[in-house]
């Protein structure tokens, strides 16, 4: 990131040779460098997705914890506007503080704004919902609710 102006800057080859930088791994990286758990300065999570993106990183993801982070849809619908290679993804969410249609809905919208990047995962909550008061998902809801987005989506 320059200092003056704020704004990412891209790694520098090394010895004048740009295949020298490239990794032939696959990387994914989730929230930011910083110690931050939720998304506050939305200018600033601009730059680092800017920042992200030149790196490398193949997948940017955010997870879903509604009382302690952003709310991931919103977070992924920037990083869709603001960049062009890699794969998106909430990483994950449960099918206790969700509703089928209501993700189905976020995940067309997410597929067409990011070009089909957007990924979705699906657990049964344990840390998140032991904040709130609420039992994890069992198996057999976890499975309901994957059918039930999955036939939201392909109407």
């Amino acid at each position: 990131m320059s200092r003056s102006s704020g704004r990412p800057t891209r790694p520098r080859p090394i010895g004048g040779d740009e295949r020298a930088h490239r990794f032939s791994g696959r990387l994914g990286i989730t929230g930011s460098p910083y110690a931050r758990t939720t998304v506050q300065d939305f200018d600033w999570y601009r730059r680092w997705l800017g920042v992200a993106e030149a790196c490398g990183f193949e997948m940017l993801t955010t997870g879903d914890s509604q009382s302690l982070w952003a709310d991931p849809f919103v977070s992924m619908a920037v990083a869709a506007q603001h960049t062009v290679g890699p794969r998106l993804g909430i990483t994950v969410s449960n099918p206790m503080t969700r509703r089928p249609a209501a993700v189905a809905s976020s995940l067309v919208a997410l597929q067409g704004l990011s070009g089909g990047r957007m990924v979705y995962g699906l657990s049964s909550g344990n840390s998140v919902l032991r904040t709130i008061g609420v039992r994890p998902a069992r198996v057999a809801e976890l499975d309901a609710f994957g059918r039930a987005v999955k036939g939201f989506v392909r109407r």
